[in-house]
């Protein structure tokens, strides 16, 4: 079959998504000639001891009685991600030159101000998150409650970070049916989360989808997979050398989904290291997700 044909398939996917084959899409490439990016996305959340409302996020159902009881074993390994994981990972981050992206919580925006400055500071992508890192964006919960989510994380980081965020991850990727038409009304540019695909596409609402590698995530691929952290890290290096020999035909985008609650820990931070290291020795574009997409839109404007 001639992959220049469309999809002559049924319209199973999520809305608004058009179909295309990454081989018959048009020659561009990322700032400085580079053939792939790379983004790095931490997740910056607070864990309630008692999470209001449902669906939970697999991610902080583990062990024991949480979530129909309080579990300090569960809940205190994420507080440490915002006492101490996030601040070690800037910090190595910031050793090799470069920069991240935050999706960031409304109760993070509110009450953890350090963190907030800390990621100001660093002048990253801030993109929006939802209420805590319990609960999940799904068709579980209402329209009208799912819009006042948006609507309450876009203005608690606008209040902390003196600008409205301009994409959205949310909670584990997290969407309802109604998700991306929600985000276009709320007046954001871009959603970050989707696994179907190397490049940032157009949505037909105007939204750019920005994919996510879901099996490289840290914690989809170390708590869920139990995947050990060394051969988490030879994956991401193996994966950033298959799409940079890939990529002379048609530029590749490779977003990392990371915890600083996870990954920050002492004994797994080294192997992040090693990721950053690989990083340096390639030719890829390490940026924010700001920039990715507005350097995207370009390119499909012609403009670069």
């Amino acid at each position: 079959m001639d992959a220049s044909q469309p999809h002559a398939g049924p319209a199973v996917f999520a809305p608004f998504v058009p179909w295309s084959a990454i081989p018959t899409r048009s020659a561009w490439s990322w700032p400085g000639g580079s053939t792939l990016a790379v983004a790095f996305l931490l997740h910056v959340e607070f864990v309630p001891l008692n999470p209001p409302g449902r669906p939970l996020a697999s991610t902080v159902v583990h062990r024991g009685p949480y979530p129909d009881h309080p579990d300090i074993h569960e809940i205190s390994p994420h507080e440490y991600g915002n006492r101490v994981g996030i601040f070690r990972l800037m910090d190595r981050l910031a050793a090799h030159g470069m920069t991240a992206s935050a999706a960031v919580d409304t109760t993070i925006a509110r009450y953890y101000p350090a963190v907030v400055s800390r990621i100001a500071d660093a002048g990253w992508s801030v993109l929006g998150h939802g209420r805590t890192g319990a609960v999940l964006q799904s068709e579980l919960i209402g329209e009208d409650e799912e819009r006042l989510l948006i609507e309450e994380n876009l203005d608690a980081l606008e209040t902390a970070f003196s600008h409205r965020p301009r994409g959205w991850a949310g909670v584990e990727y997290g969407e309802s049916s109604r998700t991306v038409e929600l985000l276009a009304r709320a007046g954001l540019e871009y959603l970050c989360g989707r696994p179907d695909d190397e490049q940032p596409f157009e949505l037909e609402n105007g939204l750019t989808a920005v994919p996510v590698s879901i099996h490289l995530d840290d914690v989809y691929a170390g708590r869920l997979r139990k995947i050990d952290a060394l051969a988490h890290a030879d994956a991401v290096i193996e994966a950033i050398r298959v799409l940079e020999a890939e990529s002379n035909a048609s530029p590749r985008l490779l977003v990392l989904g990371v915890r600083p609650w996870f990954t920050g820990q002492p004994f797994r931070v080294k192997q992040f290291e090693r990721v950053l290291t690989a990083l340096e020795a390639s030719s890829a574009w390490v940026a924010g997700l700001d920039e990715v997409v507005d350097h995207h839109r370009r390119a499909m404007r012609g403009r670069v």
